[in-house]
């Protein structure tokens, strides 16, 4: 009974994918490297929204902006090829899976888009206090339109207006 159980023993080994087994390892290299990059573009955004500078953010904007729609060809891709082969079903819970994933992921980006565009028109007013102008820096944005942005500052205890 135990000599049966032994590696060497077996001869039921299936090795029907053995010859692809370096393109397999190839891409689980390549899936391992763009994590550790978007890792630590995440953690520069997390950095960018915590010193409020968006120049830390905008390289997670920029990643996501190119992987979203590698994302969805791939995905098209994937569908067809499981199509293809005959398993409709898996290629279709894969495909709305993913499309989930896609749309959720496409939030968060139009999400930190607008915190990007509030702390780049937040950052003219306040930049204007190094060189001596009245703006706080603790500038609150109000929203007045599409085209006008202002900031309600507060210095010296007076509400006054920044116009950018």
């Amino acid at each position: 009974m135990l000599l049966g159980l032994l590696p060497d023993r077996r001869r039921d080994i299936c090795y029907r994918n053995f010859e692809y087994s370096n393109r397999y390892i190839t891409l689980a290299f390549i899936q391992m490297f763009l994590a550790a990059v978007y890792l630590i573009l995440a953690c520069l955004m997390v950095q960018g929204y915590r010193v409020r500078k968006h120049r830390l953010i905008i390289p997670w904007m920029v990643w996501s902006y190119i992987s979203l729609p590698l994302a969805t060809v791939g995905v098209v891709v994937l569908f067809v090829v499981i199509a293809i082969d005959g398993e409709v079903g898996t290629g279709l819970f894969i495909a709305i899976s993913a499309v989930t994933f896609i749309a959720l992921q496409t939030y968060f980006v139009s999400v930190v888009k607008r915190f990007v565009e509030d702390l780049r028109a937040s950052g003219s007013c306040t930049e204007d206090i190094s060189r001596g102008g009245d703006c706080s820096i603790a500038a609150r944005t109000v929203f007045l339109g599409k085209a006008t942005r202002s900031f309600v500052g507060v210095t010296s205890g007076l509400p006054h207006l920044c116009e950018i």
